[in-house]
């Protein structure tokens, strides 16, 4: 074999064909290589470009006042999405607390499917945070945008709402002027902090 190598490299060969053909073999890689990468980026590009397009519909509770409490649907997307699924576990329930036992069990939002969220768009619904007496969530969520359908998972805890500072007692003692004074500080906070 060594002498076959050795008859090869000493006969005589045109030896710019040889390197012609290595060049040719050179560059057909170094392009498959170019077609594979430009595939690969143009699969990225198109990715990100759905993603940021896409609708971001999330639940989430939140207490805009430090009062009242709601539940909430939002679309952080930039494309309308449509709610397939929501499931939340425990079950929100209004009869769960201590305040409104005696009220039936009235659906809330995250009953209804096929709701529409346009881009930015909102939904909320009054809901007793407070006095719940569950305080941690499991929330599976899947909505369709763009053809195509998302499921996100994710876990909630409203304990904080227990912490929040309120103006008004629940008892019809009015406050101090002190205490008024510093729950207005507080809202005011609050407001400065959302504008």
């Amino acid at each position: 074999m060594l002498n076959l190598l050795i008859d090869f490299l000493f006969c005589d060969i045109d030896w710019s064909i040889v390197i012609d053909i290595i060049s040719i073999i050179t560059s057909s890689v170094l392009s498959i290589v170019a077609i594979a990468i430009s595939v690969k980026t143009l699969k990225q590009s198109n990715n990100a470009i759905i993603e940021t397009s896409r609708a971001d519909i999330k639940f989430f509770f939140d207490t805009p006042t430090g009062v009242n409490q709601y539940i909430v649907l939002k679309n952080f997307g930039n494309s309308s999405g449509t709610i397939v699924d929501f499931n939340i576990s425990p079950k929100l329930d209004y009869s769960k607390s201590p305040k409104l036992n005696d009220l039936p069990g009235n659906p809330t939002i995250i009953d209804y499917r096929n709701i529409v969220l346009a881009p930015g768009q909102t939904i909320k619904s009054w809901f007793p945070l407070r006095d719940y007496k569950d305080k941690r969530f499991n929330v599976s969520i899947s909505y369709k945008t763009l053809n195509k359908t998302y499921t996100e998972n994710y876990p909630l805890d409203v304990s904080y709402v227990d912490s929040i500072n309120y103006i008004y007692t629940t008892n019809s003692e009015t406050p101090d002027e002190k205490t008024a004074l510093v729950g207005i500080e507080n809202n005011l906070m609050r407001l400065t902090e959302k504008l």
